[in-house]
């Protein structure tokens, strides 16, 4: 099992709000309140969290892009990048290449082997452009010489859905990933594992595609098959169970997504031992789900250990050491240890310069990082220049068009709005709504969030009536494909309060800020952030339809659960491994026992 591709994620502001009623003074500048978001860019707008003195702070927090919780690849014939291909190598195969194509001619078999080998070493390198070019040559040579059906075919096919996704060509890489389970099914059987496993490949693209509630479907039947053809401790099951909880994650079921992964980290310390990679990856990915609870603590101490690890097993300098700290770094950074978040994003940075060159992709996001760093410690004007830097990069390597160019706008943009530059970014951030309506589609998830982002910055420019709008529409498509009580539907539904209270419907701002308050209760818990949140927005429609009583009461309501919580964690101790483990293995157990 191998750990998966970087993938690009923003955290930004969920919702936003004044800290005074419309046509009072606002007073200090607001903060925003950093939010999870697995698969796309988010700057949504959020109100002022509660500071010691119960008043707002006057900072901001910004995007985050990471490299983190995600399905693990799978092909229909194993491996996608077999251990005998060294991308060190990609000169001596440029070169067989010429040599077997002058000699043996351009469809000998081996001439196609080396163009299938010089695929997989550009990919391993992140030249995911060249190695489409050369996996579309491998998939028609094979076609020609073999037929559509052939095993060999199909692998080159597979190899280049691989391509495809890697470019962002989601959609592409879905159709063909559809016609090689169509192809394994009619040759193998619907039950045979690699069927399964072209099953498992499918449900990524349709994850990748913002269709979780059909990836999860997938996902859950490729665990059953394994569970009966390979039993629960095999690693293919360990890996459709981390797939599966990818999904849970992505659908906001994070308690469930944390309760799997610990199950297959218990699977791989029993199998491999606490130093073997699959235990490694599965630590981490279990640190990523547990943050999403926000429990931070606990997630910081399991990725130091997983950092501490790498260093043992893979070396200072290696990718994987890197990119954990990379992930460390961002639990420090919503920790609010921007400090400690910059020193690390400043080591990968470095490293990843250094071993990738500047264009690589992972170097592009590692500079993102750092800027997002230099925004948080004040300087914005450090991070819009990073930012422009990448912006640059990203369209000379990938094109104006390619879906991690758009991600790269939306930075830049984030930058421009904290420099107070609200009409350039509007600008950006339309070009943006146009790009994801032409790729996506009107209702697409990251089309939406594009929506929305546009709504913020109309807001900052004091155009409430039209980012009203918006944020009817986005609440319209969100409560149709999420559900009323997802966290993203109850982000939007907030973020159309904070329009309503601007605009002066005072008793609107209320009602739907009560509802907003409810739903984070029983989803998130009281405790959590972003319902203390809800409660400070509560509080501001109290205050501003005279209810100073209730607004004072639910201020402090907040303050006194947020101390008790905090204090509560200072005395709480970890939960060891062992205990941990124990627990996990025992639930597996039952689980056994029932089936």
């Amino acid at each position: 099992m191998s750990e998966s591709e970087a993938e690009e994620i923003s955290y930004g502001d969920e919702d936003f709000e004044s800290a005074s009623p419309p046509g009072k003074s606002e007073g200090k500048s607001l903060r925003t309140d950093l939010d999870e978001d697995e698969d796309y860019e988010d700057d949504e707008f959020d109100s002022p969290p509660i500071s010691p003195a119960g008043k707002t702070e006057g900072t901001e927090q910004d995007d985050y892009e990471d490299e983190d919780f995600d399905s693990l690849p799978t092909s229909p014939m194993g491996s996608l990048f077999p251990e005998a291909v060294d991308p060190a190598n990609t000169s001596e195969l440029r070169e067989t290449l010429q040599t077997r194509r002058e000699v043996l001619g351009e469809r000998h078999p081996d001439t196609i082997l080396t163009m299938s080998h010089l695929g997989i070493a550009l990919s391993l390198l992140g030249d995911h452009t060249e190695a489409k070019v050369i996996r579309e040559q491998v998939f028609e040579l094979q076609c020609q010489t073999f037929g559509r059906e052939h095993p060999e075919t199909i692998v080159a096919m597979n190899h280049l859905a691989d391509s495809l996704s890697k470019l962002g060509c989601h959609s592409e890489a879905r159709a063909m990933r559809e016609q090689i389970l169509e192809l394994q099914s009619q040759a193998l059987g619907g039950s045979h594992l690699i069927t399964i496993a072209a099953m498992s490949d499918l449900a990524n693209s349709l994850s990748k595609l913002g269709n979780h509630t059909e990836a999860k479907a997938l996902r859950e039947r490729v665990l059953e098959a394994r569970r009966e053809e390979l039993g629960e401790t095999h690693p293919g099951t360990a890996t459709a169970m981390n797939n599966l909880a990818c999904s849970l994650s992505d659908l906001g079921q994070h308690a469930e997504a944390r309760v799997m992964m610990e199950q297959v980290v218990a699977l791989h310390r029993r199998a491999f031992g606490e130093k073997d990679v699959r235990t490694i990856v599965a630590m981490s990915h279990l640190a990523t789900s547990i943050s999403k609870l926000g429990e931070l603590l606990e997630a910081k101490d399991i990725l130091e250990k997983v950092v501490e690890l790498r260093k043992e097993v893979s070396g200072e300098d290696h990718s994987d050491t890197i990119k954990a700290m990379s992930i460390l770094s961002k639990i420090f950074f919503k920790l609010e240890c921007f400090s400690e978040a910059r020193a690390l994003m400043e080591q990968v940075l470095d490293s990843r310069r250094a071993f990738l060159g500047d264009r690589h992709p992972k170097t592009i996001v590692a500079m993102n990082n750092l800027a997002t760093s230099f925004s948080e410690l004040g300087d914005h004007t450090e991070a819009k220049t990073m930012r422009q830097q990448a912006l640059e990069l990203r369209r000379e390597v990938l094109g104006e068009q390619h879906c991690d160019t758009i991600s790269e706008m939306n930075h830049l943009a984030c930058s421009l709005s904290k420099l107070g530059e609200h009409s350039e970014a509007r600008a950006l951030r339309q070009q943006i709504l146009g790009l994801r309506r032409q790729d996506k589609g009107e209702q697409h998830p990251e089309t939406l969030l594009a929506m929305s982002n546009i709504a913020e910055t109309l807001f900052k420019l004091k155009e409430y009536t039209e980012a009203m709008k918006i944020m009817e529409r986005i609440l319209r498509f969100r409560r149709k494909a999420l559900g009323e009580k997802h966290p993203k539907t109850i982000m939007a539904l907030n973020n159309l309060a904070s329009c309503i209270f601007k605009l002066g419907d005072l008793s609107g701002a209320k009602s739907m800020r009560e509802q907003v308050l409810q739903q984070r209760i029983e989803v998130l818990g009281q405790t959590h952030r972003l319902t203390l949140l809800a409660m400070t927005n509560l509080a501001s429609s109290l205050t501003s339809l005279g209810e100073h009583e209730e607004a004072k009461a639910m201020r402090e309501k907040a303050l006194a659960i947020k101390a008790s919580s905090q204090a509560a964690a200072a005395k709480k101790p970890r939960r060891k491994s062992k205990e941990r483990k124990m627990s996990t293995d025992s639930k597996m157990s039952r689980q056994s026992s029932q089936r």
